[in-house]
């Protein structure tokens, strides 16, 4: 209606949009807000969010939406979304998550709202779908909302339509709408199997290259490693042993063809796997062998 057509322009509307202090610092996403115009205001303190920031913070002629990073709710000092969404509830504010990647078992997915998210959006890349695709669930008031400023078609009728620059194209509603479907119906055990034999197989590759060692780990979505379920090959690199350093062998896999892309951090690089087809594995052995030779 009029009020889209004239974003960014919110003269007159509620356009604040509330974010924990202490998510701030992590959640690098934030500046999106401000594509439609809306403020970003942050709430609390460095350190923590009290019942009382989130209460005083929420004036309904002011404030659009509480938005929370759901990957960011065991944040240290940060009220976790449950407890967010019950305030805002209590103020007339609905809350919006950002559950991008948090797919994890399947039925999790279920969580954002059952803890009172009223709209929370998921990537489709994730689902191993296309990585401009992504879908919303909640409210369907503010899931109607969402379509109504989307575009997808020829525009028509009295509003402009706000969403014509972010247009998506029928190819990526499809292949996300397919995507969401084999995912919750995928054999996910299998899928982490698959990934343990990859991962085997890419440290058998470098077995014995002196200076090399390497550890099967789990890189996070936010960018860590931990234990378990496996889905990389950790590679730690003593150039001096190795002949080669670890920025050598990163260099040497970008500039093969078809590129071999992986993490490095200083002397280490990180080998993901949950991207990889099983018959890429021989290939990417191959690449790795070759770096390390040079």
């Amino acid at each position: 209606g009029a009020a889209t057509e004239r974003l960014p322009d919110t003269t007159g509307l509620p356009d604040e949009v509330l974010l924990q202090r202490v998510q701030r610092p992590n959640y690098k996403y934030a500046r999106l807000i401000w594509m439609t115009g809306a403020k970003l205001r942050l709430v609390g303190t460095d350190e923590a969010t009290s019942y009382e920031d989130l209460e005083q913070a929420l004036d309904p002629e002011r404030v659009a939406a509480v938005f929370v990073p759901a990957h960011l709710d065991d944040e240290p000092g940060a009220l976790p979304l449950r407890e967010v969404a019950a305030v805002a509830h209590d103020h007339g504010v609905p809350t919006l998550v950002d559950a991008a990647f948090l797919n994890y078992p399947p039925p999790s997915m279920r969580r954002f709202t059952e803890e009172g998210g009223d709209l929370v959006c998921f990537s489709a890349k994730y689902c191993y779908g296309p990585n401009t695709g992504g879908f919303v669930v909640g409210r369907s008031d503010l899931v109607d909302a969402v379509a109504v400023v989307d575009f997808t078609s020829f525009e028509s009728g009295r509003w402009a339509i706000f969403g014509r620059p972010f247009k998506l194209d029928l190819h990526t509603i499809v292949g996300t709408v397919l995507a969401v479907e084999e995912w919750m119906e995928f054999d996910h055990e299998a899928r982490w199997r698959a990934y343990v034999e990859l991962v085997d197989e890419l440290a058998g590759a470098v077995e014995g290259i002196p200076g090399v060692r390497t550890e099967p780990r789990f890189f996070t979505m936010v960018e860590t490693l931990e234990s378990e379920p496996v889905n990389c090959l950790v590679v730690h690199v003593d150039a001096e042993e190795a002949g080669a350093s670890a920025a050598d062998v990163e260099r040497s896999l970008h500039e093969s063809n078809p590129r071999v892309a992986v993490h490095r951090w200083d002397d280490t690089l990180i080998v993901a796997v949950d991207t990889m087809l099983p018959e890429q594995g021989p290939y990417v052995c191959e690449r790795l062998r070759v770096a390390f030779s040079l």
